[in-house]
């Protein structure tokens, strides 16, 4: 089900700092229900950039007829679609998507998605803990595709946040941007940091 529609700029990964529309998908209990006409009048109605994303809860878990005729509607009206995925149900209609970013809810359990690296434009590890390094390591060795290979993003995770003179600061844990860095610099991956966050740091 559609859940709710709302600008963004993209932070992280290879789309950081674009603007985007996010469709926002949610299971049945918590979605509003927006129709896919209704979605696709609001857009072109106040949307003058050409990228829309779909996200949120698993969008490609969704009713399959609603999910492509927006996506067809989406495409017709001149917009790229990017989608962000789990990667854990098959994508429908992958070859309209302009960019597809995987987020592997565990990078233990890669054998278990339904979408094969070839087909995606580029991978976002979140890591929340140097250890989680060793096990995307050893996924990557396992899953990488030579013929086309997916950009390889190693995200850090923001694990605190706390409040000084009433603002908002973030903290990751102690040693992981530099831990991911060097894992970067190692492998020809990129490091890929939350400018938003960073930025109200």
């Amino acid at each position: 089900m559609i859940n709710s529609i709302k600008p963004i700029i993209c932070s992280g990964g290879s789309m950081n700092g674009m603007p985007m529309m996010k469709i926002d998908f949610a299971d049945i209990e918590s979605a509003h229900g927006l129709q896919p006409e209704q979605v696709f009048s609001q857009i072109i109605e106040g949307w003058k950039h050409p990228w829309v994303q779909f996200s949120g809860k698993e969008p490609c878990s969704q009713h399959e007829g609603e999910f492509t005729k927006l996506m067809k509607m989406l495409i017709k009206g001149g917009y790229h679609v990017h989608l962000e995925t789990g990667g854990t149900v098959p994508i429908p209609c992958i070859e309209l998507f302009r960019w597809i970013t995987l987020v592997p809810i565990d990078s233990m359990v890669m054998n278990q998605h339904y979408v094969a690296f070839e087909q995606l434009h580029e991978i976002k590890f979140l890591v929340k803990e140097v250890d989680d390094l060793e096990r995307i390591c050893n996924t990557v060795d396992k899953w990488y595709v030579e013929r086309r290979k997916p950009v390889i993003q190693i995200h850090p995770v923001i694990s605190m946040e706390h409040f000084v003179d009433e603002l908002k600061c973030y903290e990751y844990e102690p040693g992981l941007i530099q831990a991911c860095k060097e894992l970067c610099l190692k492998n020809g991956w990129n490091l890929s940091i939350d400018s938003v966050k960073l930025a109200m740091e």
